[in-house]
């Protein structure tokens, strides 16, 4: 059904078709069993399609398999990296598609705040109407980002978890632990070694742009300016049943707006989890891009 070279089988259907990009490597591990029952489902309803592997997918594959116009709606699945990642790739046709989340990451943060969830046979159906939300998503320098930005110390310890995760061990600590243990871990060695790396540098304060139950319809992100602020924000939005250690005087959450940041030596940002190359200036713009969204019950097929 899907072979080596998903471009080709694009070229042989000229007709209105679906695209759907998975990572193997998401969650637990358990894509590809997921991948094969949604590719059996799409076969059994006739639904002309394209699967392709996230590692392979690029601007240029991007660009090949929507040249014609014919793809009209996408699947993503895996975790919020996954999904930034195929955003970002798809953005010069962020206006002209639909796209349907499969949530398979450890945190799924950017799904559970989509309002709206559907399966995947009224998804794939041009006769019944698919319940999509209309999402504002920001931009950071030429990064999209659907649920969070940040600079300061959030960002050094995404950065060095996504190092300690592409060792062996730290893969297999990741997996055994999950995200949550290994964040906390490696916050508390990142906090250590910033206290003596970034004396004397100009480096900026925390400051996250989340997503947040704060947000209005107008501008769904709120801009926290320290860590404290922005756990209790990500508690009360992703995490209601977690009980956190009192933080004592309540921080408030500011309305986002668009900042740029500069500094003289170079400092670290992240977006949807997946850190980025140092950089000295940063741009963030809160009401970049709409795109139309919804999630797709995996349990649904």
């Amino acid at each position: 059904m899907w072979g080596r070279n998903p471009v080709l089988y694009f070229r042989i259907y000229l007709v209105v078709m679906l695209l759907v990009v998975y990572n193997t490597s998401a969650g637990k591990g358990n894509v590809k069993k997921m991948i094969k029952r949604l590719g059996n489902s799409l076969v059994n309803q006739g639904t002309p399609c394209t699967f392709i592997d996230i590692n392979r997918f690029t601007k240029d594959t991007a660009g090949e398999l929507m040249q014609h116009g014919t793809v009209k709606r996408v699947i993503i699945c895996g975790g919020d990296g996954t999904v930034n990642r195929v955003v970002n790739m798809l953005s010069g046709f962020l206006n002209t598609i639909e796209i349907g989340i499969i949530p398979y990451g450890y945190g799924n943060l950017f799904a559970k705040s989509v309002p709206s969830s559907t399966s995947i046979d009224r998804f794939v159906s041009e006769k019944k109407a698919c319940p999509f939300s209309e999402v504002k998503i920001g931009k950071a320098n030429n990064q999209y980002f659907l649920n969070v930005a940040s600079v300061g110390i959030i960002a050094d310890t995404v950065d060095q978890v996504e190092q300690f995760r592409n060792v062996s061990f730290g893969s297999f600590f990741y997996r055994v632990f999950g995200g949550f243990i290994t964040h906390v871990m490696l916050f508390c060695v990142t906090k250590i070694k910033t206290l003596f790396s970034r004396r004397g540098k100009d480096q900026p304060d925390s400051i996250t742009w989340l997503r947040s139950t704060n947000g209005s319809p107008e501008n769904s992100f709120t801009v926290l300016f320290d860590l404290r602020s922005a756990l209790a924000e990500y508690n009360s939005l992703f995490m209601p049943r977690l009980k956190l250690i009192p933080w004592g005087k309540k921080e408030q959450a500011h309305p986002a707006g668009d900042y740029h940041i500069k500094h003289e030596d170079p400092f670290t940002w992240q977006v949807d989890g997946v850190p980025k190359e140092k950089t000295t200036s940063l741009k963030v713009d809160i009401n970049s891009q709409t795109v139309k969204i919804v999630t797709i019950d995996q349990e649904l097929f």
